[in-house]
């Protein structure tokens, strides 16, 4: 923003309407303001980065009411005591008078970087926690697999399961599947006949919609033809009707030509 002094700040800062909740960032340096009124910065309640550089700011300046300030710039002013919030973390203020930054606020940002720190400490060890629990959570099962398969492999060397196994042997040559282990060999079978029968399930299918498909066109060929016949019946009545109508016109003329005979 240029051309910016006291009396049009607060004019100035207006200009962002409604939009000034939005506004993370403001640069104000070259301009010839001498102080900061809270009353005119208030709107810009999530302001982020100010830039008040080469002003001519005087005393006391107090920021902080900026509670999401995080970058501050006061460069070239002749500023004497400072006063910000625990959210500022870049502050440049060179050729400055400050002798007085607040002794609170330095404690408040202490404050703020201890809590942090402990926010931050907790995450993490609640992080290392999950994790741990995760891992130990995952080495159970392995473990608890492990059990499993040596108690099935275990079992498979019994007598019953050595029958199974020349069983299994004899139908994976059969079917021309691969003989690795007894279990996969059962799975690989098992697909193989899921297989067959979802394609049978499929033709089975496709033959039935055939089916459906054929006896809508035999319906059809049965409405066609019934209305065929209906049309025919209708022109056969027409017909009919005139021939009727014809028989009678020339009946009718036969006996008038005969009634002017027997006249004659």
């Amino acid at each position: 923003m240029d051309n910016v002094f006291d009396g049009n700040l607060g004019s100035a800062l207006g200009s962002f309407g409604h939009n000034s909740t939005a506004v993370k960032q403001v640069d104000l340096s070259g301009n010839v303001l001498t102080k900061v009124d809270v009353n005119e910065f208030k709107v810009l309640t999530y302001l982020e980065e100010l830039n008040l550089a080469t002003n001519l700011l005087t005393g006391e300046i107090d920021l902080s009411y900026l509670k999401q300030l995080e970058t501050l710039d006061l460069n070239n002013n002749q500023i004497n005591r400072l006063i910000t919030g625990p959210s500022v973390k870049n502050l440049v203020a060179v050729n400055n008078n400050i002798t007085t930054f607040e002794e609170e606020d330095r404690k408040e940002c202490e404050r703020y970087k201890e809590e942090k720190q402990k926010q931050l400490k907790a995450i993490n060890d609640h992080y290392i926690s999950q994790v741990e629990g995760a891992v130990r959570e995952k080495l159970q099962q392995k473990e608890q697999l492990t059990i499993k398969k040596t108690k099935l492999a275990n079992e498979l060397n019994q007598p019953v399961y050595k029958d199974l196994e020349k069983l299994l042997r004899s139908m994976a040559e059969s079917s021309d599947i691969p003989f690795k282990d007894s279990l996969q060999a059962l799975q690989d079978i098992v697909d193989k006949y899921d297989a067959a029968y979802q394609d049978e399930k499929k033709k089975q299918n496709d033959a039935l919609k055939k089916r459906v498909e054929y006896e809508h066109e035999l319906t059809q060929l049965a409405l066609e033809k019934d209305q065929l016949e209906k049309k025919k019946s209708i022109e056969l009545d027409i017909l009919l009707k005139k021939a009727n109508a014809t028989l009678q016109q020339l009946r009718t003329k036969d006996e008038n030509l005969a009634n002017v005979g027997n006249t004659n």
